[in-house]
């Protein structure tokens, strides 16, 4: 299991939301969503880019630099890395 997949972006954002004191009715009302949808999101290790970005401005918190952090981590010289690289983006 590479770095990139111990990131559970779903805990990540309950996290981030029970911190900024953010209810999840309101959340799911601005994501145009059930609740229920939003409790399901917190399970998920992944999550579509256009709903993380939603999430990024209403919630004023910028999940892509949790990935763009571990990338400029990688040395892409070292060919481990590299392989980290070719495998995520095959998928």
């Amino acid at each position: 299991m590479s770095d990139v997949e111990k990131i559970h972006i779903g805990e990540l954002i309950k996290k981030t939301v029970k911190s900024k004191g953010v209810k999840v009715a309101w959340l799911a009302k601005q994501l145009h969503c059930h609740r229920n949808n939003i409790y399901k999101m917190y399970d998920k290790s992944w999550i579509d880019t256009e709903t993380l970005l939603k999430l990024s401005l209403l919630l004023n918190f910028n999940f892509f630099h949790l990935y763009s952090n571990y990338f400029e981590s990688l040395d892409i010289s070292n060919e481990d890395d590299l392989q980290i690289v070719d495998d995520i983006t095959q998928e």
